[in-house]
């Protein structure tokens, strides 16, 4: 019994095999051109999402790279076991300092634990942190968010040993960084907010914020204080032109010295104009 099904399995798939190209694809070459193209790729769905990620991770890896960090991380937070090794290893918090785990004042830029934390967070990254680097560039970018992201951290730690709970998750500082950076480079410009009608004045929505961190930090909470961080790495970065393009090539002056006028001896005096009859009696024909 064995032995005729496993031959009767191979006669079907034998035949199956035999059966021309154009047998196969007789359903897709009845459709329109449009109608195939629909049906070829309907794996990708959404031919427009698909577009926009790929110009987003071209034109900012770094910010895609941390958009994408976020959304993996919160995802393993569902599970019990892993989200216990990311509150141990990356969440910025007294524990892990004390335990000398010193890449958490770094890798708590790429864990979200809310599904708030996770939608403002990708939000403000696209908003906010992608037009930063799309200007600076890739390489000097990732300097600028690893000093933003560290500062953050730092803050948080100076903040917890003076009696700040609690740890601190999400690109905060990166994010506070890159809008103090936009701020400075456009003091006047208008910003919408959510909810609000009118638009600010970036300086003084820049103001308010700073203001709100700072009366938070000093209630004891320690993600304003990584706020702060950011943005002090943010003026720091923009004061001194670390995030400005370098030319290639660097031009030196050597003309340091000033160049002295030769002493008046050396100067020969000149010879005397000659007046109104000298000067025609050189023009007359000579015999």
């Amino acid at each position: 019994m064995m032995r005729r099904a496993a031959l009767v399995a191979v006669l079907l798939v034998a035949r199956a095999c035999a059966r021309q190209p154009s047998q196969r694809c007789t359903k897709v070459r009845a459709l329109q051109p449009s109608q195939r193209c629909r049906k070829i790729h309907a794996g990708g769905a959404n031919n427009a999402f698909s577009d926009w990620q790929r110009s987003f991770r071209r034109d900012a890896p770094i910010t895609y790279a941390l958009a994408a960090s976020h959304l993996l991380t919160f995802v393993a937070s569902t599970r019990p076991k892993l989200r216990h090794s990311i509150v141990g290893h990356a969440v910025c918090c007294r524990r892990a300092l004390q335990m000398r785990r010193f890449h958490a004042l770094a890798a708590h830029a790429i864990v979200t634990g809310t599904p708030s934390q996770l939608g403002f967070g990708l939000l403000a990254l696209y908003l906010v942190a992608k037009p930063v680097e799309t200007s600076a560039g890739s390489q000097r970018f990732a300097r600028f968010a690893l000093a933003s992201i560290i500062a953050g951290g730092c803050a948080t730690a100076v903040s917890q040993s003076l009696g700040a709970s609690g740890g601190v998750t999400g690109s905060g500082a990166l994010v506070y960084a890159c809008g103090c950076v936009f701020i400075l480079k456009n003091p006047t410009s208008p910003v919408h907010l959510f909810y609000v009608a009118r638009p600010f004045q970036a300086s003084h929505v820049g103001a308010a914020l700073v203001a709100w961190d700072s009366l938070m930090a000093v209630c004891g909470h320690p993600g304003s204080a990584a706020h702060l961080g950011g943005a002090l790495a943010g003026w720091v970065f923009h004061r001194y032109g670390l995030l400005a393009p370098r030319s290639r090539f660097s031009v030196r002056h050597y003309s340091h010295q000033q160049v002295r006028p030769p002493p008046s001896s050396v100067v020969q005096p000149l010879p005397p104009a000659p007046d109104a009859a000298t000067a025609g009696g050189l023009f007359e024909p000579q015999t």
